[in-house]
C-alpha cells in the first residue's frame, strides 16, 4: 500500500508511506500534532530548533491534507532568501500527491502564472513577507 494512515484525535490521518518512512518519530509527532489541531479547527507554532526539520514537517503535513482531501490550496509565506529551499522541500516531500508548488516571485507576468496555477490546479502557492505587504498596499 502506498499509504499510510495513523488515527490521531479520532481522525484517519494519512501519508504517502515514502514520505512516512522518512520522517523521524519526532517529525511523525509534529505531523500529527498539526493534524490534531487542524481537525479541532486550531492552528499552533511550530517551534522546534533549527535544524530538526520544520520545513520538512510543514511539508509532509501538506501531503497529509492533500492526501486526505482536507484542502487543496496552501498559502506558505518566507524570507525572500528561502523560497527555492522551501520549492525543493515541497518537490521533494510531497511529490507523491501531486502537489504542485508555484512560487510567486519575479516579473508581474511570472507572479500572474504562479497565482493561476494555484487556482486552476491548486497546490501550494509559496510568496515572500515582502510581496505580501506590497500585495496589501
Amino acid at each position: 500500500d502506498d499509504v499510510c494512515t495513523v488515527e490521531v484525535a479520532g481522525k484517519e490521518m494519512k501519508l504517502p508511506r515514502a514520505v512516512y518512512n522518512r520522517l523521524y518519530g519526532y517529525q511523525r509527532q509534529g505531523v500529527a500534532w498539526m493534524w490534531g489541531l487542524f481537525q479541532k479547527g486550531f492552528g499552533g507554532i511550530l517551534a522546534d530548533e533549527m535544524g530538526l526539520g520544520k520545513t520538512v514537517q510543514t511539508a509532509a503535513f501538506l501531503a497529509c491534507l492533500k492526501c486526505t482531501e482536507q484542502a487543496s490550496r496552501f498559502l506558505v509565506v518566507v524570507p525572500v532568501t528561502l523560497l527555492e529551499q522551501w520549492k525543493r522541500e515541497l518537490q521533494t516531500w510531497a511529490k507523491d500527491t501531486g502537489l504542485a508548488v508555484n512560487v510567486m516571485h519575479g516579473s508581474a507576468q511570472e507572479r500572474r502564472k504562479a497565482l493561476s496555477g494555484l487556482v486552476t490546479k491548486g497546490g501550494v502557492l509559496l510568496i515572500s513577507y515582502d510581496l505580501v505587504r506590497n500585495c496589501i498596499n
